[in-house]
């Protein structure tokens, strides 16, 4: 059973729908003349959404995902499909950042009136800002060179602890994702 179909649904349908919920937003804000810095940013993610859609894709494609092990071809380029691996962590990252962002200018557009929830606010604020810079940086150059990545035969160059930094990664964004979610309104 091929399930790559699946998997390529999985990637595209959620992508359309987020699309068309984004597009409503900015029209109907747009016409009302109240888009904020919040749909800017949702926009901007949306935008690389739509950019992760297409690296997951090939990712997908030429990593066989979905594809029983006997039925993948020898001779398949992993270098590629390590590119495409290679990007779509690149484009991913940022989008978590970007609507987190969002999610906290909406809650602070609601102007509380308690100066310790908008302290809170604007902190959560420049730490997701700052955990973007340094997420994406340490995302980029992860090998050194950047080519071993995705060409093991690449010579003299390290990579850092890759699965310490997905398991970190994961953790402070959910760290974060809870904060956002406690802070009252």
């Amino acid at each position: 059973m091929n399930l790559q179909a699946f998997a390529l649904a999985l990637v595209v349908i959620p992508s359309v729908i987020a699309s068309l919920l984004v597009c409503v937003r900015f029209y109907h804000y747009g016409i009302q003349g109240r888009l904020g810095k919040d749909d800017i940013i949702i926009g901007i993610a949306m935008l690389l959404a739509s950019g992760q859609v297409v690296t997951a894709w090939n990712f997908i494609k030429t990593n066989y995902v979905g594809v029983h092990i006997w039925d993948i071809p020898t001779d398949h380029d992993v270098i590629l499909a390590m590119k495409w691996s290679y990007a779509n962590q690149i484009v991913y990252n940022p989008i978590l950042a970007l609507v987190k962002a969002s999610v906290i200018l909406s809650l602070i557009s609601l102007r509380s009136q308690n100066r310790h929830i908008n302290l809170a606010l604007r902190s959560l604020f420049a730490l997701n800002a700052t955990l973007l810079l340094a997420f994406f940086t340490i995302d980029i150059f992860q090998c050194q060179p950047i080519a071993l990545f995705y060409d093991s035969t690449t010579p003299h160059g390290h990579c850092i602890n890759q699965t310490a930094f997905y398991i970190a990664l994961a953790a402070i964004t959910i760290l974060t994702d809870c904060m956002a979610l406690v802070i009252p309104t």
